[in-house]
């Protein structure tokens, strides 16, 4: 898909710096430099009533979140729990703070921005294991929030997609809190180095945000053991049963090698009978709602979000 004028702008600023590539860093300086193109590009922080971080309990020590109200709210809130993109090592609570600012404020929902333990330190099963105590640990503090426990939504970008949807399988199995609605940004539904899809072979070569070399990168460190391969719960396209899972809003953008998979999963949901919409961003790249700043499709997504929140949750 051709790219818009501004993504076109944004990638050959990207791609005029000289650097090594994200997979050839270190972790550490990787982290920071998501980071840091996140901040620069998301767009001036939204106002809230209140910002708070906590500790909660998680499966193997602390987990840190950090809670957004938004102003002139009355009676018992919708809540989001947003888990964050950045190739399950990458990302914290600043790189998507502006995000879960944003959704905060404009629809009127508690937000609860959740960082889960990260590869390499800590692979898979650590990430889906401390976001699913992330819901468990909202739903049982809803009221206290100020939260409504029958309106809980979870959410993410990237791998944060993945966490959010593998979040909804396991609260199917253990019959755990109840979802109504998930949003999953782009995904990173996980597919191996060797399955290559039309999208994986046109735009991993590198040049639009996110290569093959960087889903590898990612995938090594976060599933090293072989096993892990065939999870579901790390790559929910191996999910044989879809069904009775909640809502769905499946976003993608044209320009980005996961395009062909995201399609695929709204795809797969809906022929399990899950209410699904998908929503195809044809002329940008991977991460496109963390660039809003700078990107009217990031903003464009983020009211359509915003919409669908409304909508679900009233």
């Amino acid at each position: 898909m051709a790219l818009d004028p501004q993504t076109k702008a944004l990638l050959d600023a990207m791609n005029a710096v000289d650097g090594p590539k994200l997979y050839e860093m270190a972790v550490k300086d990787a982290r920071m430099a998501l980071e840091a193109i996140s901040i620069e590009n998301g767009g001036k922080p939204q106002e809230l009533k209140k910002v708070e971080n906590r500790d909660i309990d998680g499966p193997n020590g602390a987990i840190p979140v950090r809670i957004y109200w938004p102003e002139k709210a009355t009676g018992k809130l919708p809540l989001l729990i947003f888990y964050h993109g950045g190739g399950f090592a990458l990302g914290n609570l600043d790189s998507h703070d502006g995000i879960c600012r944003t959704l905060c404020h404009e629809a009127g929902i508690i937000v609860v921005n959740v960082h889960y333990r990260q590869p390499p330190e800590h692979p898979f099963p650590a990430a889906p294991e401390d976001c699913y105590a992330a819901l468990d640990w909202t739903a049982q503090n809803a009221e206290s929030l100020g939260g409504d426990v029958t309106r809980i939504v979870v959410a993410g970008d990237s791998a944060g997609g993945n966490l959010a949807t593998s979040v909804c399988l396991m609260a199917k199995e253990k019959g755990g809190p109840s979802v109504s609605y998930q949003i999953l940004c782009y995904p990173g539904l996980m597919r191996t180095a060797n399955d290559l899809t039309p999208s994986r072979k046109k735009f991993g070569g590198g040049g639009y945000f996110l290569s093959a070399g960087d889903v590898q990168w990612i995938a090594d460190m976060y599933t090293p053991n072989p096993d892990d391969l065939k999870n579901p719960l790390a790559y929910p396209l191996l999910a044989n049963d879809l069904s009775r899972l909640p809502p769905a809003l499946v976003i993608s953008a044209g320009n980005d090698m996961l395009h062909d998979e995201d399609k695929e999963f709204a795809e797969n949901l809906h022929a399990a009978g899950v209410d699904t919409e998908y929503v195809d961003y044809t002329g940008t790249i991977h991460g496109f709602i963390s660039f809003n700043g700078v990107l009217d499709v990031g903003r464009d997504a983020l009211a359509l979000i915003t919409q669908r929140l409304k909508e679900r949750l009233r």
